[in-house]
């Protein structure tokens, strides 16, 4: 198996991932696509990894059954993998989004008061402490 293999593998996951985000998030402007995308890249997917189980490994290692069985399981795997993968990159982005909204609503002054906090213990801190081992 080449890389480029493995790498198709990993776009088709990660599309089929981003299908499923659309559709859980009803993203309507590209729910089309999303549901077609959701029905066919299952398939490729499946089919690559049985092609990689029976085909490329000797025939007689895996039954037909079994190598399908297996392709299924991988492809719900990678599928899963992407999903989670997409689902912390829409998090973080969200959350960075309202972040900087917010602190750019406050001319960032929540910002600037909480570094001054913890500058002002953290260093109280370690006066403290060099003060007691005088």
């Amino acid at each position: 198996m080449t890389v480029w293999f493995y790498f198709s593998l990993v776009i088709l996951a990660l599309i089929q991932a981003m299908a499923l985000w659309v559709l859980s998030l009803k993203i309507i402007r590209f729910e089309f696509t999303a549901r077609r995308l959701a029905f066919l890249v299952p398939w490729f997917l499946v089919g690559m990894l049985f092609y990689s189980n029976y085909f490329v490994k000797e025939e007689g290692s895996y039954s037909l059954f079994t190598a399908i069985i297996i392709s299924v399981a991988l492809a719900c795997a990678i599928v899963l993998a992407g999903v989670l993968l997409v689902g912390m990159i829409i998090i973080l982005a969200v959350g960075t989004y309202w972040v900087v909204v917010t602190l750019r609503e406050t001319n960032y002054s929540v910002y600037r008061r909480r570094v001054r906090m913890d500058f002002s213990y953290a260093w109280h801190r370690i006066k403290a402490w060099i003060e007691g081992e005088e």
